[in-house]
């Protein structure tokens, strides 16, 4: 039985997320060596041509499908494996051979039909240095070495040999290379301890520039760690003391520092390398500074550095290689936290927090509740940091604390909404509060006011208004009161065990107004509807026995659905039809995120948005579909709060949780269904990898087109297969077919293998 790639056919189907919101902060998905990845110290990352991600790092190369690493490490008595663990630099070239630069044991080619590495070293004569530190191919295909010691090398493909130019035997300025580019003319860049060289190939001549103190526009320091040629053939450099583009016309540079109290100015002078992404934009990575996005238009930068208490930044400020992949995905290597990947021209989500170095943030990450005012502003209540006010006009972020007697009452703010009036009301952990802008100023409601309303708890989790200017108030203990501004008095619905007709619970989640005018009540125990006419009050209970009633007890949240009610539980969201009384229940099962749903809202497309503990979850009322969304997309956190939850006049939908606010425009989120190649990652019979011992195994001949035989006994395999794509691979779906055993497509959903 012979089988060939041809004989497997796969079809990919991938969901990715697409959208572009100005000003949207980065966030960093982190692998490291909880995901298998060998060593925490990552070096260099490449692409081969088949898709796969190499990544090397101080203890060994790495080759990544989106699922699982494949460690090479060397051997020494074995003379087919790498010849040194601690890998430098990697190239993928226009041959598709992979070129492995390691420090200590040389430069390397890996075999893909063997699985064995080729050595170039001072023990075969091809190369006198064993410290590779980096690698590129010309346009003619020749390679050009750098090492830490011995200058560089040319590798001529025709003739199989290296010649070396070091300061023995040409005029380059050191033998110690830090980094190489090649211009649109041929031309070499070779950044090196003593200064820039410019070696004209064609001449074989170098021109040299140094650092002078007296000339502001030469090159800012002798020691050149990085060099790069943009897209427009510009040359940058990146030295030990600031980063600079060179004038090809002046010969001279223009140079950037960093400036103690400029947000804007580069965040570090030591600089380790530099990389173009796909929205024409320098990044930088630093030694102590973390990541720098360069817009060269403006000559601003926006820095990204670490930040403990932000999940979704940058793990690690030593950023020492940076990669754009085919799908214009950025990949970083950083010295002690793995990789950090961004995607610049995929973040969805608007990340609205807290920032220790910026007091124009909000006050506290553990967000309650969320609100938009008649001038939209928008007015975000914490657990313990008070209330901010956002101005997205002018970007200002005010803050109200308790402060005193006529300040908010509580740094607990759980709700908040807005009267005619344009008075902010605000449920807090000690009472109510109605504050107004107008005159900066704050009253209270609370279980001792003397004159007027006395609430039945201080603990407030729901306000809402009726048709009528009455005030609900759902109190975390007390049950419901009604309140009439006009006479100040306020009644109270509690639950009483001993009598059905009142509430299911006194600790209220959510409150919600229908288009009948009836109030509904998520509480603890139960959901309960109010008619305000007649006080009289419907509840709805978990039934077990009753597969059309609420799925759970524990209510979080309510929102109208034209004539039903979509109510939100601790166990999945329901689709309730007053006029049957019945509930159309969806959970994980369904592809839910999560069973726990916190909040809800409706997009202007009728899609049904839910905050999860496992992200927000997109409801397609059309075709019943899911769409998930995680802290990979863009999300404060995966874990939301009841409470926390919004949509503003012009359709934007905000979500609150224990890392900021998410706030994004449905509208916006465009679905990408670009499908990749397919590579095949694993192929066993009888669970096993390789016959013979073969280091590249049965996978190493189908990957490359080959075809295997089969004994007839060998009746049992598995396929094991990848999209190359690296979005977001958890995401994937995946179908196949095997001719002559399948009739119909299968489909695997998210599971790769067959």
């Amino acid at each position: 039985m012979k089988i060939g790639i041809n004989r497997i056919i796969l079809i990919l189907c991938i969901v990715l997320i697409n959208t572009y919101l100005s000003g949207a902060p980065i966030s960093f998905e982190k692998i490291s060596i909880d995901k298998g990845l060998s060593h925490s110290n990552v070096y260099a990352i490449s692409e081969d041509r088949q898709g796969f991600l190499w990544v090397g790092t101080q203890d060994g190369l790495n080759k990544y499908d989106g699922y699982k690493f494949v460690t090479y490490l060397h051997n020494p008595g074995d003379s087919t494996t790498i010849s040194s663990s601690d890998i430098s630099c990697i190239i993928s070239d226009s041959k598709g051979n992979l070129w492995i630069g390691t420090w200590g044991g040389g430069l390397n080619r890996y075999d893909f039909q063997t699985g064995k590495f080729i050595h170039y070293n001072k023990n075969n004569s091809s190369i006198s240095s064993v410290r590779i530190s980096c690698v590129i191919e010309s346009t003619n295909g020749n390679l050009w070495i750098g090492t830490g010691d011995n200058g560089i090398y040319k590798y001529d493909y025709v003739t199989k040999s290296f010649t070396p130019y070091n300061i023995y035997n040409s005029t380059i300025s050191d033998n110690r290379v830090w980094s190489i580019a090649l211009d649109g003319s041929g031309n070499l860049w070779i950044g090196t301890d003593s200064g820039l060289n410019k070696f004209d190939t064609k001449n074989n001549s170098f021109t040299l520039f140094k650092h002078s103190d007296k000339d502001s526009r030469s090159l800012s320091s002798d020691i050149v760690r990085a060099v790069y040629v943009d897209d427009s053939n510009k040359v940058w450099v990146g030295t030990q003391n600031g980063f600079g583009s060179y004038d090809e016309h002046t010969g001279k540079f223009k140079n950037f520092f960093h400036k103690k109290g400029d947000p804007s100015s580069i965040s570090s002078n030591i600089i380790n390398t530099v990389c173009e992404n796909t929205k024409n934009q320098l990044c930088i990575g630093t030694l102590d500074g973390g990541l720098n996005i360069f817009d060269r238009i403006t000559g601003k930068f926006e820095s990204y550095k670490k930040v403990l208490t932000d999940p979704s930044g940058i793990n690690n400020n030593d950023v020492r290689c940076i990669y754009s992949d085919n799908a214009g995905d950025i990949w970083l290597g950083t010295r002690g936290g793995g990789i950090n990947k961004f995607i610049p021209d995929n973040e969805p989500f608007m990340h609205i927090n807290t920032n220790p170095f910026n007091p124009n943030s909000l006050s506290d990450n553990d967000i309650r509740a969320i609100y938009e005012d008649h001038k939209k502003n928008v007015w975000i209540g914490t657990n313990e940091g008070g209330l901010n006010k956002i101005d997205f006009q002018t970007g200002k972020v005010s803050h109200y604390e308790h402060s005193g007697e006529n300040s908010i009452s509580s740094n607990s703010v759980y709700s908040i909404t807005q009267d005619k009036n344009g008075a902010i009301w605000l449920g807090t952990r000690y009472g109510v509060d109605i504050f107004d802008p107008a005159k900066n100023k704050f009253t209270h409601l609370s279980d001792n006011t003397k004159n007027g309303c006395k609430l039945s708890d201080n603990n407030i989790q729901a306000i809402i208004f009726d048709n009528t200017g009455n005030i609900w108030i759902g109190t975390y203990g007390g049950g419901v009161n009604k309140y009439d501004p006009k006479s100040g008095i306020c009644k109270v619905f509690e639950n009483d065990p001993m009598d059905s007709s009142t509430l299911c619970g006194n600790e209220i989640h959510a409150l919600m107004l229908d288009n009948k005018g009836e109030i509904w009540v998520g509480t603890g125990t139960g959901l309960s509807v109010i008619d305000p006419k007649t006080n009289s009050i419907k509840n709805y209970r978990y039934d077990p026995s009753d597969r059309n009633s609420i799925s759970s007890n524990i209510v979080y949240s309510m929102a109208p659905f034209g004539e039903k009610i979509i109510v939100c539980t601790m166990v999945g969201f329901n689709i309730l039809d007053p006029a049957t009384g019945t509930f159309k229940a969806y959970t994980e099962k369904d592809g839910l995120a999560n069973n726990t749903v916190y909040g809800v809202v409706v997009d202007n497309e009728n899609n049904i948005w839910l905050s999860t503990n496992k992200g927000i979850s997109c409801f397609n009322t059309e075709d019943k579909s899911f769409l998930n969304y995680n802290i990979y997309d863009g999300l404060q956190s995966n874990i939301f709060n009841y409470g926390a939850y919004y949509k503003g006049a012009s359709g934007k939908l905000y979500f609150g949780g224990i890392n900021g606010a998410t706030a994004f425009d449905p509208s916006k989120i465009k679905i990408n269904r670009h499908v990749p190649s397919v590579a095949i990652t694993n192929f066993r019979v009888f669970n096993s990898l390789s016959p013979n011992n073969d280091p590249a195994g049965y996978t190493g001949v189908i990957a490359n087109g080959g075809e295997l035989e089969l004994d007839h006994d060998q009746n049992f395999f598995t396929i094991e297969f990848a999209a190359m794509d690296f979005v977001n691979p958890a995401k994937n779906q995946y179908m196949y077919k095997m001719q002559g055993v399948d009739i119909n497509w299968v489909n695997a959903g998210t599971r790769h293998s067959a």
